[in-house]
């Protein structure tokens, strides 16, 4: 509708409006003093539904006029965009907001790969010590694990870095899927696996590692077997070093005892 048109139509509605609406008051009075209740309730009637119908067709008018505005504004055209002072900085803020998001999801990759062996997929080294640190200040009870592949070094040599690498990853990965929630592995280092389990006596560790052990023995597509030590805290030792040092004392007795086996630390 045009906007002419529109402003002649309110006119005459406001000038209707203004003249028809006393008149109705007028003529009910009138109509009440003659005792014409009838026809004065007919005529407050009119008045009101006249007034009525006026107030919606200008509300309408109102609302058009809005919508209007409101399609203009997202209308697309081909003339060249000129960003206003509020655009711009709204795409400042919708960029620094994506930076932001960008410079996140990096740190959290390099945080990723700080804890994260990349080739077995289990946590580092480095790691390791952290989460042992954090553990002896605040557990009651823990064990520790040291797993070591057996005759890995003669199997790089014969079958090639890539072969061990690929069984590395693969026993890795069984004793993951195995373990699961019960604790946590780590690359300790070369082709040792280190383990903490939290509220777990050693004895209840042995059965759980005694069973993997069997799975990959008995696993023809590794060919290799591990041996493991496990030592707990504070049954066995009442600090980082000295448990430590009794877990590589159960891994050696498993070692040189003959391999493919699990111990734990005895005094």
């Amino acid at each position: 509708m045009k906007i002419v048109a529109k402003i002649k139509i309110t006119s005459l509605l406001l000038i209707v409006s203004s003249i028809f609406i006393p008149i109705a008051i007028i003529l009910e009075f009138l109509l009440m003093e003659l005792n014409h209740t009838f026809f004065a309730i007919l005529a407050t009637e009119i008045g009101c539904i006249t007034a009525i119908t006026i107030l919606a067709i200008l509300m309408l008018i109102k609302v058009e006029n809005r919508l209007e505005e409101f399609v203009k504004s997202i209308k697309p055209s081909n003339k060249t965009v000129v960003f206003n002072k509020k655009n711009d900085e709204m795409d400042i803020l919708q960029k620094s907001f994506c930076d932001m998001q960008h410079n996140i999801k990096g740190l959290s990759q390099v945080a990723k790969l700080d804890v994260i062996d990349t080739q077995t997929g289990l946590y580092t080294h480095s790691h390791f010590h952290e989460v042992l640190d954090a553990e002896l200040k605040n557990s009651q009870n823990l064990s520790v694990v040291l797993i070591d592949i057996d005759h890995f070094k003669k199997y790089n040599t014969s079958k090639g870095y890539k072969s061990g690498d690929n069984i590395l990853k693969q026993i890795s990965n069984i004793l993951k899927n195995l373990i699961n929630d019960k604790g946590l592995l780590f690359r300790y280092g070369g082709e040792e696996i280190a383990g903490i389990f939290k509220n777990l006596s050693k004895e209840e560790v042995y059965n759980l590692l005694e069973n993997i052990r069997n799975i990959v023995e008995k696993d023809n597509s590794i060919g290799l077997t591990f041996s493991c030590g496990i030592a707990g805290y504070p049954v066995d030792a009442q600090d980082k070093d000295d448990l430590l040092k009794h877990t590589g004392e159960a891994l050696y007795m498993a070692k040189y005892g003959g391999r493919n086996a699990v111990c734990i630390y005895t005094p």
